[in-house]
């Protein structure tokens, strides 16, 4: 499989200045890494420490006065239970929400795919429009991650951004999964709470080898509410076989695989030459994505359908 190459700037190019390279040096010095890492674990310790003394003191209290009541005994037991349980979600909150929670989540997802045949190819123009709301302040770059199976000729692919008041961004070379790295930035900062709409927006012909016959979407890491993945097909060349999954994309499987199936939707397309399958999830999970997978029809059913039209 490979990845169009683009040859567009990375996002380091925006914020590579003199002064905030040397300014950078210096804040990753051993020193002050250490001294970051031991306020952080401060920090951590004093968050945890007011609940766990006052619990300490209570059931102390508990046990030096009440000790020989089984009444006082249960309470007690009912108490450490509570505790342990407040300690676990303390701990997550903290975790998720103080220490380092996700730059963002997402709102909504929409992710459209057309293909169109040329000759005895396809092309492909792929978009995701998606509304983040930010879960820190200084929230300014937005990623997306794309990988194309087929391939195409030297410039017949593009990528950019599908608002003009945004920069797009992309990684010069796919990663070791094959995935190419985008980054939208928003041109102004998002603090907590703040959403923005955003999108990305793709091309690709597969006239030197052809994709696979699957399109499929997600939240990746973040965590998302709702979800709706189309392919748009022509009608005199809209598939054979049409099927909804849903994959789990975790690494720390090793691979993707399949864990699910989905009923698609069948929709006419904005034109009568046009056919939509939709694919609509609440809440997806994350590292999970959803779309369809389908089968072109052989040559013979081709030339089938083509004799039932001259009928």
């Amino acid at each position: 499989m490979s990845t169009p190459t683009l040859t567009l700037r990375t996002h380091q190019d925006l914020f590579s200045t003199g002064s905030a390279l040397d300014t950078d040096r210096l804040l990753n010095m051993p020193l002050f890494r250490a001294l970051r890492d031991a306020a952080a674990t401060i920090r951590a310790i004093g968050f945890f420490l007011g609940p766990i003394v006052a619990g300490g003191i209570f059931l102390g209290y508990l046990i030096t006065t009440h000790v020989e009541s089984r009444t006082a005994l249960a309470i007690i037991v009912l108490v450490s239970l509570f505790m342990i349980v407040g300690i676990a979600s303390g701990f997550w909150y903290y975790v998720q929400r103080i220490c380092d929670p996700d730059p963002y989540e997402i709102i909504s997802i929409d992710c459209l795919l057309v293909v169109q045949r040329m000759n005895n190819y396809h092309h492909y123009m792929n978009s995701r429009e998606q509304t983040i709301k930010a879960r820190r302040n200084n929230v300014r770059l937005v990623d997306h991650r794309a990988h194309w199976t087929g391939q195409g000729s030297r410039g017949k692919s593009s990528s950019g951004s599908l608002a003009d008041k945004h920069e797009f961004y992309s990684a010069r070379r796919p990663e070791e999964d094959g995935r190419t790295h985008h980054w939208i930035y928003l041109g102004r900062p998002l603090n907590k709470g703040d959403t923005e709409r955003v999108g990305f927006r793709q091309t690709f012909e597969d006239n030197t080898a052809p994709m696979h016959t699957y399109y499929r979407e997600g939240g990746g890491r973040y965590k998302a509410r709702n979800l709706t993945v189309t392919t748009r097909f022509s009608v005199d060349d809209q598939p054979l076989i049409v099927e909804g999954h849903a994959w789990n994309n975790d690494r720390r499987n090793r691979q993707r695989h399949e864990v699910g199936r989905l009923e698609p939707e069948r929709k006419a397309g904005p034109t009568a030459s046009t056919v939509d399958y939709v694919i609509t999830v609440r809440r997806p999970k994350r590292y999970h994505s959803y779309g369809i997978r389908w089968e072109w029809p052989t040559a013979e059913t081709t030339t089938r359908r083509s004799g039932n039209r001259r009928v």
